[in-house]
């Protein structure tokens, strides 16, 4: 029997503010519903696409050095990302990702 997978999406710009966050996810949707739409950016970013195992049993999702109120932020990230296929989460710090 084949296991079921899905794609999560992570992308990071470290030192972005919020505004520039906003503006990074409309860039970031207006490439995924046009393919011949390039991103631009006077900055690096980082873009990871995570298969995970349907019913997987362990996550692990880390970002060095965050404080209590980013990890609220990433954990709604992560729980949205995981109900729907379409959400991207997007920060301005590296995030590592581990599925057991």
């Amino acid at each position: 029997m084949k296991r079921e997978t899905k794609k999560i999406r992570i992308v990071w710009a470290e030192g972005l503010n919020t505004k520039e966050l906003k503006k990074l996810r409309k860039e970031i949707e207006l490439a995924l519903s046009d393919p011949d739409y390039a991103i631009i950016a006077n900055h690096e970013i980082h873009w990871d696409e995570i298969k995970i195992k349907k019913n997987s049993t362990l996550r692990i999702v880390w970002a060095d050095s965050i404080n209590d109120k980013e990890v609220i932020n990433l954990r709604e990230q992560v729980d949205k990302a995981l109900s729907d296929p379409n959400y991207i989460i997007i920060t301005n710090y590296e995030i590592h990702w581990n599925e057991i």
